[in-house]
């Protein structure tokens, strides 16, 4: 089983949200991390296709198993979601989980 990272660069908002519509039409795991304020980022993920996960133990499981950078790491409810940041690293932005 391989892992594929995927990095978005566009001229302009429209162009991003299409390359990441087109990912998640045609891949069904897609997941990515998203800092708790930045509204607009979470925005065009959304208008994508991601929606933001809310399930702890989903959360957990794809964390730890994905993604080495975040397992030791803490989740807690912030302003309605649920967010998680390296328990190491205080300096570390809350971030949430959106996927397909």
């Amino acid at each position: 089983m391989g892992v594929r990272i995927y990095s978005v660069a566009a001229r302009e908002g429209t162009d991003w949200i299409a390359i990441v519509a087109d990912l998640v039409k045609n891949n069904y795991n897609i997941w990515c991390t998203v800092d708790c304020d930045n509204h607009k980022i979470q925005a065009l993920c959304s208008i994508a296709g991601l929606t933001m996960e809310m399930n702890p133990k989903v959360v957990r499981k794809i964390l730890d198993a994905k993604s080495g950078k975040y397992v030791d790491s803490s989740m807690y409810v912030h302003n309605g979601m649920l967010v998680f940041r390296k328990n190491n690293r205080p300096d570390d932005y809350p971030q949430i989980l959106l996927r397909s």
